[in-house]
Parts: C-alpha cells; sequence; structure tokens
C-alpha cells in the first residue's frame, strides 16, 4: 500500500478534500482503492456504483458492495442504469455506460457536497490507454491518464495509476480484500481488451517496469504539451485578429514562429471555432492548414468540418464559416462643401481647402479647385474600375494595383475610391494618384487620410 501512499505524496493529490466519493464497480481495482480510502486516509468516504443490466453477476456485486459498506459503516448510493434505452445515443455501449457513470456520480458529490470523485484506474490502463491514442493517431489533449483532472463538481483522482493490474491482484489477496472478476474484461471484440491480452504482456516481458516507465512518459509529455499550448495562445495573441465572426492569421508573423507551435496554434484555433460544437479536430485538418500557410497559391482555401472553411488571402489566412463570405462595407458618401470628413475602412478621410504651395505626402492628395468637378464622392470599388495614373499615359485597372500591392480580397472591397462627379477616380488613397492630382495651382483641395491604429491592421 506503501506504493500507492508515495504517489498521491508525489502528486499532491486528496489533500484538501473532506468529502470523497469512491467510484466502485466490484472489480480488484476498485475494490483496493475503498480499501485504501477506508484504512489508509482520514476522508470521509462516500460509495456510488452503478449497475450496467448487462450481467447476471451484476446483482452480485451489487450485493457484496453494499455488505462491505454496511461493514465499514460507510454510506452506499446504487444506481441501475437502461442501456438499451432512450437515453443511449452513442454507437458505444461502453461510451453510453461512461457518460451515465458520471452523470450519476456527479449527482452523488453534489448530494454529499463532495469535492473528489476517487476511480480504480491503474498502471495497465495507463498503458493501454497511451497505445490505443497513438495507434489511431493522436491529436491535443493529453496522452493518457491523468492523476487528477477537473469535472463540474471538483477532481477526478486515480491513486493507482502506480500499479500495474498483477500488483492490485497481489496486494488485494494480502489484504483480504473481496473483488468480482467481471468476464467481459477477456471479450476481445473489445479494442482495450484486445490490448491489454496481446500486447501488455509482450511489453512486459521487455521491461517488468513498463508502468513506472509509461507513467513517466506521460507526465512529462504533458508538462511539455502544457509549455507549447502557451506559447502557441502567445503565437495567437500576436498574430490573429478577431472580426466579423472571421478568425484571421497574419501570415508574415505567424510564420515565423516554429512549426509545433504552428501545428498547436491551428489546433487551438479549430478548437475556439468549434467551441461546444462536437467536432472532432484530426491532424489531416490541421495538415490542411498548414499547407496554405506555405502554399504558393494566395487565394486557394479548403473546406473544414460543420461547413466552415479556411482560406488563404495573400499574407491572410480567414477561418469562418462559409456562409460568412467576406463582408464588404458598402460607401457611398458625397463631398458638397469643405471643409468635410468621411470615416472609412482605412480612416478618417479629411477635405479641406489650401493654398499650400509644397509636395504632397503619401497619406495626402492635392485636387485643384479650379478642375474640381464636385460633389466630390468616396465610395467602395466597382466592378472595372480604371485610374489614370499620375505620371503615367494610359489607365490601370484599380483590381490590378490591389493585386500588384499584395491587398488581400476582404480589405479591397472595403477599401476608399474618391472621385469627382463625373465618375473621374481621383485619388485610390495611400496606393495610386490620378493625373487630376497635382500640386501646381493656386488653390487645392486638401485630402488626407488620417490612419488610427486599428486601422493599420488592414495593411
Amino acid at each position: 500500500m506503501k506504493q500507492i501512499d508515495n504517489f498521491v505524496k508525489r502528486h499532491q493529490l486528496l489533500q484538501h478534500h473532506e468529502v470523497v466519493v469512491a467510484a466502485v464497480s466490484g472489480g480488484v481495482d476498485s475494490m483496493l482503492m475503498l480499501h485504501w480510502l477506508i484504512h489508509h486516509t482520514n476522508h470521509r468516504v462516500v460509495v456510488a456504483h452503478v449497475h450496467h443490466g448487462l450481467r447476471q453477476q451484476s446483482d452480485d456485486e451489487r450485493q457484496m458492495i453494499e455488505q462491505y459498506c454496511k461493514a465499514h459503516n460507510i454510506k452506499f448510493y446504487f444506481k441501475r442504469i437502461d442501456l438499451k434505452g432512450d437515453s443511449v445515443s452513442s454507437k458505444s455501449i461502453q461510451n453510453d455506460a461512461r457518460t451515465l457513470r458520471y452523470a450519476f456520480f456527479s449527482e452523488v458529490m453534489q448530494e454529499e457536497n463532495a469535492t473528489a470523485l476517487v476511480t480504480g484506474h491503474h498502471g495497465d490502463d495507463q498503458v493501454e490507454t497511451v497505445l490505443m491514442k497513438i495507434t489511431r493517431g493522436h491529436v491535443g489533449g493529453s496522452i493518457g491518464i491523468k492523476a487528477e483532472r477537473e469535472m463540474n463538481e471538483g477532481v477526478v483522482v486515480r491513486p493507482l495509476l502506480a500499479l500495474s493490474k498483477a500488483s492490485i491482484v497481489a496486494l488485494a489477496s494480502t489484504e483480504n480484500v473481496p473483488w468480482f472478476e467481471d468476464a467481459s474484461n477477456t471479450d476481445l471484440s473489445y479494442t482495450r481488451n484486445r490490448y491489454r491480452s496481446r500486447i501488455l504482456p509482450e511489453i512486459q516481458k521487455e521491461n517488468e517496469r513498463y508502468v513506472q516507465s509509461y507513467q513517466q512518459f506521460v507526465e512529462e509529455y504533458d508538462e511539455l504539451r502544457a509549455y507549447v499550448t502557451q506559447e502557441a495562445e502567445n503565437l495567437l495573441q500576436d498574430c490573429v485578429a478577431y472580426e466579423q465572426g472571421q478568425a484571421i492569421v497574419a501570415l508574415t508573423r505567424f510564420r515565423k514562429h516554429a512549426i509545433p507551435l504552428q501545428r498547436q496554434a491551428i489546433h487551438l484555433l479549430l478548437n475556439y471555432l468549434y467551441q461546444s460544437q462536437a467536432v472532432y479536430v484530426s491532424r489531416v485538418h490541421i495538415d490542411d492548414c498548414l499547407r496554405l500557410v506555405f502554399s504558393s497559391n494566395p487565394s486557394a482555401e479548403i473546406a473544414l468540418p460543420n461547413g466552415y472553411v479556411c482560406k488563404r488571402d495573400y499574407e491572410a489566412l480567414h477561418f469562418l464559416a462559409d456562409r460568412e463570405q467576406f463582408v464588404s462595407l458598402e460607401l457611398n458618401r458625397k463631398v458638397v462643401e469643405l471643409p468635410s470628413t468621411i470615416t472609412t475602412s482605412c480612416g478618417i478621410l479629411t477635405f479641406e481647402k489650401s493654398m499650400e504651395q509644397r509636395k504632397a505626402k503619401e497619406c495626402e492628395c492635392f485636387i485643384p479647385m479650379e478642375g474640381a468637378s464636385f460633389p466630390l464622392i468616396v465610395r467602395t470599388r466597382n466592378r472595372g474600375d480604371f485610374i489614370e495614373p499620375k505620371g503615367l499615359d494610359g489607365r490601370q485597372k484599380l483590381n490590378r494595383i490591389f493585386i500588384d500591392q499584395k491587398v488581400t480580397r476582404r480589405v479591397r472591397d472595403q477599401w476608399p475610391v474618391v472621385t469627382d462627379s463625373k465618375g473621374n477616380i481621383l485619388w485610390l488613397p495611400l496606393l495610386k494618384k490620378s493625373r487630376f492630382a497635382t500640386e501646381r495651382a493656386d488653390s487645392y483641395v486638401l485630402i488626407t487620410l488620417q490612419r488610427s491604429l486599428k486601422d493599420t491592421s488592414l495593411f
């Protein structure tokens, strides 16, 4: 029993819990756990037992546990569940049983004001879990069984993880602990049982301390995972903006981080995206998103589960519901008199009369008063828009300017376009001035773009 004591002490388990609920099935592991709680701790112990109604032996198990509790003056809770009834929805009877069990355990914890649920998971369970997760392809989360995990009513505690099944059987025999052997544990139609009967014996031949080795691996893995997850959270804060129901990743900054952080960040982002939806985020989804990050195609996209998409848009990666296409900020405002101001997605445009004789800055445009055809108009782009660039012959399509400047499609639809009343494009702010813009006049309409910190996210 000292091995259990040492494990509990090392992991600081059950330190601040006055009342604990012991989940007891009647098997050797949970019965030894109950024996340990009674004789080696000072907690007030309450027993919760679930009758699954699948085996004739279940009635005998319930009776044995109840008698054991009476002999030790322990409160006993019992519930029979119907795994063939309306409450069953999963394709796996084991998953259904687990869901119903834990719902009952939660009820008992609330009734007794208990803050810890103690279960009999042991070292062989740990090894089986790790092997099963690795074999089917593990993505995110703990790779094994935690010694302690949170639940709504408190925590779930597993004090037997340091012991193999053989050690538990030997201890139970020495301590004269009664138990029943569940015949279903030998049913090879269950995946876990196949690992238990075929693989674990071979591992034990290679290393008789296999339980300790796997437990150490799980603990070190979880420590590393916690560190990488925190760093990935920091990466998301640095590289991701959330707006209009989308998560938008700034790829130039994102690529500077190590691939493992990128992978974990995408995994976290997908988990945030789906939140309470029952969606399993697989390695395939993460790898597909990573391929978009490094793709030479600046406008590729992939489909994600439940109608979501991941869209590459030059140096931005968008995560959004497929129905939420990039939203266009429609803008059509007239400047009738000076001074005037108009708020746009790029910042605030101010229009005022000026007689200054100087060269215009990047954020400014001078339009001679004599040639200005009022009202001036500020709008978003139209299909086929073109500008007659200053200092060049001919004309240039706005779409080509946006592409050359690597402006994302989402931002193009929000970018302000300044025209005169005849439809001539005078200025595409920050990107291109027209032939109508000149500093050679006596008086001008001075147009200035004032950008805020928030607006710079568009560039």
